[in-house]
């Protein structure tokens, strides 16, 4: 692959090889028609998991060989999302070439499909109006015959991959599906009264998985899916962790007062991806205007709107601006404008487009990570399309979360034209097409430093030590390995490192092969040679002839045969340690496939792959404590996301890396939220509060100057806040924001590896003339990684005495509140052995008292 996989992208290509082998073994052995399904939220990377898949099964890989024989048939409902799939996969993909794939035309006439290449459809090929892809005089083969023939010619050999899976599969009373009928087999009575085979093995892919599961159901088919969760996806920083949705109340503004607003934003996002890319070297990203027009508007008010837009940024002209109508011809507008189309599938790979204009829906193949304002002057009722489309604004534009500013980890939307109750239609659909998982700003409020609490409250909060997550394991030492030389030679610290690995990664090799030299000359020549031993049968005398010794005769191999086995131990060495070798052995030999033959020894026994494997990983491991000895001062030095960067190479499993809090200059605050479901849905106002370290300034339509609003979990920490807020002490209190480099993250054990933890509250009080901060953390207390994330807290609490006064752990037992003092000693070690929620509650019990 020409992407790294992140750890639950690896995961879940694995596992679908694991199911998609499974489902093929089952077939050819028993008959069993099954399904393989991989769902994946927006934005999780399903095209770059699905290469992986193909690749994997095609080529193979280290569990398995590949199967060059396979015929794969992938199926979509548009052209557009095939044209789209296609550019990706060639993208990340190392193996694949253009000659791999086939998109299916009028032109294609097979009897069967090709072995070993993927073919795209979509299902208007299979229609009953289709007359092109029918038998006739001038066509040998119809689609569908070409797909049935290679059902039943190829067996397991056949794989049906369905792409958006959830659509195309739903229960008709009449008929079913063209999907359904491509999957499931029936009677395709309007090309042909043929009844068409069903497909061996079928490969979904969905990020809503439910209507694929109930198709295969209905169909009998045993379905095993393969999960990817949305909270995976956004630790990895690939989806945005906020959608902000603007809206003007029921007095709304005319039209170019938001497009202004949708342009100012767009400025502001723009200035900070510029400040980011000039901070940390990173490829510059340009964000981009998507504008929903009404249908039917005039060439008059779209030329309104390009007026506006330029009027507001003199950058929004000529080719910045194009739209994706359904005419896709060039606009001409009034005043000799003109707007060119730009097809949805091209938007991302158009640099110089900013500002796209559309009428209706722009999902399917659109995938832009870039289009990060929104604007739409669409009436009330498509609050279902609008959640489609800006559920496919939330991906990351860099593949990470941005650390250096927080309102670039956000996508914004502006409805001028909807009421609070369509607002809150809008939001009910977003967290539907999102899994629930993105937070769902509404309204929000930029709110400023408060002038009104001490100055000692953000130097003592700036002074807290916090933590921020380092990456997941990794696969094995060598990937570790390069990771780090390509860290070292980002940052300018070891011009060659790349040369470095492969010198002693091969080096390391070199020293086993002179360990093992006689054995691998044999293997050497076992590879090279083929022993056929001769025995003859006198059938006459019915008995074996002897005539002495046993007859040898020495055969040279194939060259193809060499390739197989040197391919094995590619997949069998660690990352591409095996061609390094090879490529040394070329320069030294006269022939390469001699070269391959001593590479192919190295692994020719379990035993002798076992120590070559282990003898490329402790090199690799011992080339990474060079460099974190020699380099470590100097990486301290670095800013804070490259050391994060470097803490998870040098470190072989998943850790926490100690950071100081940085003090925001503004925080943003949602200022209303939903109460009711359907019909009866809509937005109220967020509650207010006085003292936080940072409120609303003047003139913001629902929070008053001087408040900051807090939406609260559930009812008992609103009283938590109210009882703190009640000690005449009290001069300032923060809302401690999860996942953000200005909130306070605490570090704790979790399985394997480590995870961040965050308490609710920090409060600050004026004692004696001096301020202290008390955290306070009121929790549910059911979840069995409840007393690992109070120990964690209660051993930070004593190793940070000096820096506070007061930490707490704050539970509700039957409508009382309950206090647990964590400072307290040995407090942390009793929460460590608590696994359920009377544990828990014997601790309170126990050593704890009223709150």
């Amino acid at each position: 692959m020409s992407f790294t996989l992140t750890p639950y992208q690896f995961d879940a290509s694995t596992s679908c090889i694991e199911e998609l082998r499974d489902a093929q073994r089952v077939f050819t052995e028993r008959a069993k028609k099954t399904a393989v399904g991989l769902s994946a939220p927006t934005g999780a990377g399903k095209t770059v998991i699905a290469t992986s898949v193909l690749e994997r099964l095609i080529f193979g890989d280290e569990t398995a060989d590949g199967n060059p024989n396979l015929a794969i048939l992938w199926v979509t409902d548009d052209p557009a999302l095939n044209r789209q799939t296609l550019d990706k996969m060639l993208l990340a993909s190392t193996r694949f070439t253009d000659g791999d794939f086939v998109e299916i035309d009028a032109a294609f006439d097979k009897k069967r499909l090709d072995r070993g290449r993927i073919h795209f459809a979509h299902i208007h090929l299979f229609g009953k109006g289709t007359t092109s892809m029918q038998p006739s005089n001038s066509r040998e083969n119809g689609l569908w015959e070409i797909v049935a023939n290679t059902a039943e010619a190829y067996g397991a050999d056949f794989l049906l991959v369905v792409d958006e899976a959830h659509r195309g599969v739903e229960a008709k009373k009449d008929a079913a599906t063209i999907i359904e009928r491509i999957s499931h087999g029936g009677k395709v009575d309007h090309f042909t009264e043929r009844a068409h085979p069903p497909a061996p093995v079928i490969f979904g892919i969905t990020a809503t998985p439910e209507r694929f599961k109930k198709a295969m159901d209905r169909a009998g088919r045993s379905l095993e899916m393969v999960e990817v969760p949305v909270s995976e996806v956004r630790e990895s920083g690939l989806l945005k962790d906020k959608i902000v949705v603007r809206h003007p109340g029921e007095n709304q503004p005319a039209e170019s007062t938001l497009l202004a607003q949708a342009v100012a934003a767009l400025k502001v996002i723009d200035e900070g991806w510029r400040a980011h890319t000039e901070a940390t070297g990173a490829q510059l990203v340009e964000p981009l205007l998507v504008v929903q027009v009404r249908p039917g508007t005039s060439d008059a008010a779209l030329g309104s709107y390009l007026s506006s837009l330029e009027s507001e940024w003199s950058l929004l002209k000529g080719d910045a601006i194009a739209h994706s109508f359904e005419s896709h011809a060039t606009l001409a507008l009034p005043g000799d404008r003109e707007v060119r189309y730009v097809a949805p599938d091209r938007i991302a790979a158009d640099k110089r487009v900013r500002v796209v204009l559309f009428k209706s829906a722009l999902t399917t193949g659109w995938d832009c990570p870039r289009a990060e304002v929104m604007l739409s002057f669409r009436v009330a009722k498509d609050y279902t399309n609008i959640a489609q489309l800006i559920g496919r604004m939330v991906r990351t534009p860099l593949a990470e979360r941005i650390e250096t500013d927080e309102s670039l980890n956000s996508v914004t939307l502006y409805l001028p034209h909807y009421s609070k109750i369509e607002v809150a239609k809008v939001i009910q659909a977003l967290s539907e097409d999102t899994g629930g998982d993105i937070e769902v700003s509404v309204e929000p409020v930029d709110c400023e430093k408060n002038v009104a609490v001490p100055q000692e409250c953000f130097t003592l909060l700036e002074a807290l030590p916090s933590a921020a997550r380092v990456k997941k394991p990794w696969r094995s030492q060598t990937d570790r390995l390069l990771d780090l030389s390509r860290l070292l030679r980002g940052h300018n610290l070891v011009a060659n490192a790349g040369a470095q690995v492969q010198a002693r990664l091969v080096g390391a090799i070199k020293t086993e092969v002179a360990v093992r030299a006689a054995e691998i000359q044999a293997l050497v020549d076992d590879v090279m040679e083929l022993d056929m031993s001769e025995t003859v049968w006198d059938n006459r005398h019915g008995q074996f002839v002897e005539d002495g010794d046993e007859k040898t005769i020495s055969i040279t191999a194939k060259v193809q045969d060499i390739d197989t086995q040197f391919d094995a131990a590619v997949r069998a060495l660690p990352d591409a340690t095996a061609k390094w070798y090879w490529n040394v052995l070329c320069d030294e030999m006269d022939d390469p496939y001699d070269a391959k033959a001593h590479v192919a020894a190295l692994t020719k026994t379990s035993e002798m792959a076992t120590a070559f494997k282990k003898a490329v990983e402790t090199a690799a491991a011992d080339q990474i404590e060079t460099w974190r000895a020699q380099y470590a001062n100097q990486v301290s030095m670095l800013g804070k996301q490259a050391r994060i960067d470097f803490e998870g190479a040098w470190n072989p499993k998943a850790g926490t890396l100690t950071v100081d809090i940085e003090i925001p200059t503004s925080v943003s605050a949602p200022s209303e939220t939903i109460t009711g479901t359907g019909e009866h849905a809509t937005t109220t106002a967020i509650p207010v509060y006085d003292k936080h370290l940072y409120v609303a300034p003047f003139g913001h339509r629902v929070v008053p100057e001087g408040k900051y609003p807090f939406k609260a979990g559930s009812a008992w920490e609103i009283d938590v806040l109210g009882k703190e807020l009640g000690y005449p002490t009290l001069v300032g209190w923060y809302r401690n924001p999860a996942r953000s480099k200005h909130g306070l993250g605490i570090p704790y054990a979790d399985g394997g590896g480590w995870a961040l933890m965050y308490p609710d509250f920090l409060f600050f009080h004026e004692v004696e003339g001096e301020v202290v901060v008390d955290v306070v953390d009121p929790h549910g207390h059911q979840g069995s990684d409840t007393g690992p994330k109070w120990a964690a807290l209660g051993r930070w609490a004593q190793a940070n005495h000096d820096k506070v006064r007061r930490v707490v752990a704050v539970i509700k037992v039957a409508d009382e509140l309950k206090a647990l003092d964590l400072t307290a000693d040995g407090i942390a070690e009793r929460l460590g052995e608590c696994a359920t929620k009377a544990d828990i509650e014997a601790v309170f019990d126990a050593v704890g008292g009223a709150y």
